[in-house]
């Protein structure tokens, strides 16, 4: 998002369900190179609607860049991500994937999306050290897209010394010393994750469980799935009927069972996730604790 040659006038479109991180990137972006932000609404797609319209509404003439996750974080919803490229392909938009709850969990082939930034972390579905990730450059944009950081790994020097241009490929983004025992550590997790079959067997199992706990949750009265339909991730959402619940039930999940879930803000949920691995007995356990919770907290009303 910083190496583009922002202008002012430019516009800068990312969705209503983007993590804050992108999200104030964004912002300063604006403050920095006066470019506008357009927030497009794919948050009312959840459950209907079609987010390439929307996108496709919400898209103008000054819009230079579509930053969007293809697995929304707060949801699990999965966008389809090739009509969205070629989209905004046809009105010369380039695209920055986030591809943080993607990457690992889901097959994914760069070169065949078109994609031109796709960008990941390894410590999540990868299950890798945290500190580590990777983005992907359309080779057709590597003169495109100036290094955000520089230092030596990336410059090519001449006889003196002297910066005279950058690395070939990828090469140009790297900065100086690299954390080799991250990279190591990745490495091998992608490595164990692969000794328990490839990434689409593992994608269908972990399909297979979410639609497993969607289905227990949707049995549980005061609990609403936040997708009317089972999942096609690994994220599974649900609210409870007055949301200031939602991090006592977290907290009591951890504290009194060791069953780690999380709170959304935006929107106002809880978010579980299953993984290839997770069993139908831990799934079991976690709805029968939630069950527990619910009847200390609803059973009077």
């Amino acid at each position: 998002m910083w190496g583009l040659p922002w202008q002012a006038g430019d516009r800068l479109l990312i969705s209503d369900c983007e993590h804050p991180g992108v999200v104030a990137i964004a912002q300063e972006l604006g403050r920095r190179f006066q470019i506008g932000i357009d927030v497009c609404q794919l948050l009312p797609t959840v459950n209907g609607g079609d987010p390439v319209q929307i996108i496709a509404e919400s898209l103008t003439h000054q819009t230079k860049l579509l930053v969007i996750s293809h697995i929304f974080w707060n949801s699990g919803q999965v966008l389809p991500l090739a009509e969205v490229i070629n989209l905004c392909h046809g009105r010369g938009v380039k695209v920055l994937v986030d591809a943080a709850q993607s990457v690992g969990m889901i097959p994914v082939d760069v070169t065949a999306l078109n994609v031109d930034f796709y960008a990941f972390t390894g410590h999540k579905w990868w299950g890798g050290p945290e500190g580590l990730g990777a983005l992907y450059v359309n080779p057709n944009l590597w003169e495109t897209l100036a290094p955000t950081f520089i230092g030596w790994r990336g410059i090519i020097t001449d006889q003196n010394a002297q910066p005279v241009r950058w690395q070939k490929g990828g090469k140009r983004y790297e900065i100086a010393t690299s954390a080799y025992p991250l990279m190591f550590g990745l490495q091998r997790a992608i490595a164990l994750q692969n000794e328990w079959g490839n990434i689409e067997e593992r994608y269908q199992q972990i399909v297979h469980l979410s639609h497993y706990l969607w289905s227990k949750l949707q049995k549980i009265n005061h609990i609403q799935c936040l997708l009317n339909t089972a999942p096609a991730s690994g994220l599974v959402s649900f609210q409870l009927p007055d949301q200031k619940h939602h991090e006592l039930l977290v907290t009591f999940l951890e504290n009194q069972h060791n069953i780690l879930l999380r709170t959304i803000l935006y929107p106002s949920c809880v978010r579980a996730c299953v993984n290839y691995f997770t069993t139908v007995e831990e799934i079991d356990q976690m709805v029968l604790r939630i069950e527990d919770f619910i009847a200390d907290y609803y059973a009077s009303n």
